[in-house]
């Protein structure tokens, strides 16, 4: 008859359930310290992000910074370019002026007047007054000069002449007057900046025909009655006969 052997499991048991603990044990140590690390990183990650979001703060106020510094370089740039052009202007203007009257000034050179034209406080207050106003006038000064009427605009030969043919007929005068104030108002137009006033003088210099004179001052009119009497405003000067 054969023996019946039994084994007593519960030993056996014990050590699976303590081996199973052991190892949930360090399951959930192992998680733990995963979810630690996880919790680091995202700390890390939302300051890298916080930090992203100042840099971008500070990329943002200093792009603000650039464009009013540029904005200001602009401006001081258009000032500089207004104050140049109305030291030119004064100079050019006061050039003429003393050349146009140098025989006057030559006659009262021995009237005692002369001490207060000579007056240094009386010339810069007028240099003053001049160049405050010439800041808000884009001065346009137009010149026809010899016998074959050249018209020359601030200086400059625009290669245009004004011959009897040309005005001698209505219509032909019609389109003459229409070119010269083409020529005028493109210089008007062109100007840097834009401009606040203009002030178009006409002058006349070696025997200019006074049609060619009259024809440019109707041009010069009918171009202030076009902008504006508030906008444009007009001068000249005739040489006596």
């Amino acid at each position: 008859m054969k023996q019946k052997i039994f084994f007593d499991l519960t030993p056996l048991l014990d050590i699976v359930l303590i081996l199973l603990f052991a190892f949930m044990l360090n399951v959930n140590a192992g998680s733990t310290e995963k979810e630690n690390m996880l919790h680091d990183e995202q700390q890390l990650n939302n300051k890298l992000v916080d930090t992203i979001k100042s840099k971008d703060n500070e990329i943002s106020n200093l792009k603000e910074e650039i464009d009013t510094l540029n904005k200001k370089i602009d401006e001081m740039s258009f000032d500089i370019s207004n104050e140049k052009e109305s030291l030119i202007n004064i100079s050019t203007n006061l050039a003429r002026w003393f050349n146009t009257n140098k025989d006057m000034l030559n006659q009262i050179s021995t009237n005692k007047n002369i001490e207060k034209l000579a007056d240094k406080d009386s010339i810069l207050e007028q240099l003053h007054k001049y160049e405050a106003i010439s800041k808000k006038y884009f001065f346009v000064d137009i010149v026809l000069k010899s016998t074959q009427n050249k018209l020359f605009i601030n200086g400059e030969d625009t290669n245009t002449f004004i011959s009897l043919d040309e005005v001698i007929s209505p219509e032909s005068r019609k389109n003459k007057k229409e070119q010269i104030k083409d020529i005028i108002e493109q210089v008007i137009d062109n100007k840097e900046g834009g401009y606040t006033f203009v002030l178009i003088t006409l002058k006349e210099e070696d025997h200019v025909y006074r049609y060619a004179f009259t024809v440019v001052w109707d041009a010069i009119k009918e171009i202030q009655q076009k902008h504006g009497t508030d906008k444009i405003f007009k001068t000249k000067y005739v040489l006596p006969d």
